[in-house]
């Protein structure tokens, strides 16, 4: 999902993507600019439902310069990746952006 001036979509397809690790890339479709605040959410759902919400653990695979990027909203069966302009200027971007997470969940 996206929200806010400057970005209007979001793709992003896994590389031997399992329950427990992956590797994701994400290309984010701008205006070329990315206003303060606005974000940029990619969801991934488990194959099946963990016992208990499990830690979720990610890490960049390129530079992300001045653009901050979280876990948010995990559950028992999925997590999300925000990305997010929290600068209070708005940034250049390239119109198709890529972004590449890679990540572990633990239970």
């Amino acid at each position: 999902s996206v929200s806010g001036g400057g970005i209007s979509a979001i793709t992003f397809t896994c590389n031997q993507c399992t329950d427990v690790k992956g590797s994701m890339l994400a290309v984010i479709t701008t205006s070329t600019m990315i206003n303060p605040g606005n974000n940029a959410t990619l969801k991934v759902t488990f194959t099946k439902n963990y016992s208990v919400i499990p830690t979720v653990i990610i890490t960049p695979a390129a530079d992300f310069g001045q653009l901050n990027y979280f876990v948010s909203g995990v559950t028992n069966n999925s997590f999300n990746i925000t990305v997010r302009n929290s600068t209070a200027l708005s940034l250049s971007t390239p119109a198709a952006m890529p972004v590449h997470f890679n990540y572990f969940v633990i239970e």
